[in-house]
């Protein structure tokens, strides 16, 4: 199976974090996000790996390289201008030459089992499958309503105020059937939950959202960042943290 990292976001929001570091390289506990992204791909048998680049990619590309050292093969899309990340797998359509593929976001922290997750939706013949998660303040996050049988009934980008109406957040993780690929337009920029996602409702397409208790953190802003690194100390999700633990008894 094959897996996309979307890695060409600038990530304005991390400043000053990301004014000489692209945010996918922003490190957590001494290792980039990226790198626990690839490092989970690879516990979960996700080993052929694509890359979209733009923003100061040259030194995504020259830390992982072609992914030997990880286990995993990784190769690149380098984009002149940032297409959405709907636009982005869009110009890497031949690279997925199956019908199922998975598309993570490069600054998302998932400690997650995307084998159960394509399980789920190869068995809901799912055109689309969103994994969600339980959020307390959703207005940062696309969110989600489903019904009883985890159909997509209605979804929104970023809600605020009075509009929300779900505390499902859409967590950047999506498994798509490769027939998604040609709704997407060619040659524009196109996202996922502005465009694609509405146009799958709007056609009663099979678009299914995954609720996960599964860790999972948008390091998006400097909080949350600076939360993923206290959820990471206290143990809450199973990254493989590159330095020893020492105790120090007084």
């Amino acid at each position: 199976m094959k897996a996309m990292i979307l890695a060409a976001g600038v990530g304005s929001r991390l400043d000053p974090l990301t004014r000489n570091v692209p945010k996918p390289m922003v490190p957590v506990v001494n290792k980039p996000v990226m790198e626990h992204i690839v490092e989970a791909l690879a516990r979960n048998g996700i080993k052929d790996i694509m890359v979209n680049l733009h923003y100061l990619g040259d030194q995504i590309q020259d830390y992982f390289g072609n992914g030997k050292k990880w286990g995993v093969k990784i190769q690149y899309s380098r984009e002149d201008q940032l297409w959405g990340d709907a636009g982005s797998v869009k110009r890497c359509q031949q690279f997925f030459d199956e019908d199922t593929f998975l598309v993570v976001g490069g600054d998302d922290l998932a400690d997650m089992d995307f084998k159960r997750l394509v399980r789920f939706h190869e068995d809901k013949k799912a055109l689309a499958t969103i994994s969600l998660s339980l959020v307390d303040d959703p207005s940062e996050y696309g969110i989600a309503l489903l019904n009883d049988r985890g159909r997509i009934t209605r979804f929104l980008e970023k809600p605020k105020g009075e509009v929300i109406f779900s505390n499902s957040a859409n967590t950047g993780v999506y498994v798509f059937h490769r027939d998604v690929l040609d709704l997407i337009p060619k040659g524009t920029p196109y996202g996922f939950g502005h465009n694609l996602f509405p146009m799958l409702l709007e056609q009663r397409a099979r678009f299914f959202g995954y609720l996960t208790s599964s860790y999972w953190k948008d390091v998006g802003s400097l909080k949350q960042y600076q939360e993923a690194h206290y959820d990471a100390l206290n143990g809450r999700c199973d990254f493989n943290i590159p330095v020893p633990e020492t105790r120090k008894y007084v």
